[in-house]
């Protein structure tokens, strides 16, 4: 029987900054073993060294890297979810998870044990929770009561949050709802829209954080040209 129990998505554009930081916490994840989980990174049409940032950060992490054209990060989400759904299926175990995070943003240490324990649980679609560093004290007071209002309609959720930087869905919870639709923007709220007509709940967990840049101009980068993209301030999903 395969040990296989998750795989990670990261889509990037450009991101030799900042990717570096990505895979050494996901090769850093505590409690779960290393042959547990595979990472599978996309590169949306990179022009930098973001493969080989990654390649050096990863260590014994197993990484897969897909190269393609600049298509944007709904593609890039989408095509690295499916070959993680397949993988698992292949290997056998479709109540394994298939997880993504942002090639900007930094899991803790204990993200993928605690999606792991929620699908153990029960949940079929789990969403972390998203920090956003380096917000000034207005934006952030802004973020801080729209997220408020938001948790205050979902009763025994942890926070607000089904974000792009911290989704995850059982296996075969992604085929039965067509996988990720690849908008060239919020595709993660899409995704949510696909769960609930498939009366699918997301549960909404601590202790899955992840911390990611504000992003305003790589975040419109990453969308290709027919996007704007979101500012932190006003993204629903953060």
């Amino acid at each position: 029987m395969s040990a296989l129990r998750a795989v990670v998505c990261v889509p990037a554009r450009d991101e030799e900054l900042l990717v570096g930081r990505c895979i050494r916490a996901l090769a850093g994840q505590r409690g779960i073993a290393r042959d547990a989980y595979e990472v599978v990174l996309v590169l949306d049409g990179c022009t930098d060294a973001t493969r080989e940032q990654a390649a050096r950060a990863a260590g014994d992490l197993r990484l897969h890297v897909i190269e393609r054209p600049p298509l944007g990060v709904g593609a890039a989400r989408r095509l690295g979810m499916d070959v993680a759904c397949e993988r698992l299926m292949a290997a056998g175990v479709p109540d394994g998870l298939v997880a993504t995070t942002d090639a900007d943003s930094e899991v803790e240490p204990g993200w993928l044990a605690a999606l792991l324990e929620a699908a153990e649980g029960g949940a079929r679609a789990i969403g972390g929770e998203v920090v956003v560093e380096g917000l000034d004290g207005g934006v952030a007071e802004r973020r801080a009561d729209r997220l408020a209002a938001r948790l205050s309609a979902l009763p025994g959720a942890a926070h607000p949050h089904f974000s792009g930087a911290s989704i995850a869905v059982t296996a075969a919870t992604y085929r039965r709802v067509g996988g990720l639709e690849p908008h060239a923007a919020l595709e993660d709220e899409a995704f949510a829209r696909a769960l609930a007509r498939a009366r699918v709940p997301i549960a909404r967990i601590a202790g899955a954080r992840v911390r990611t840049s504000p992003r305003q101009r790589s975040k419109r980068h990453i969308q290709g040209p027919a996007s704007a993209g979101p500012d932190p301030s006003s993204d629903p999903q953060q």
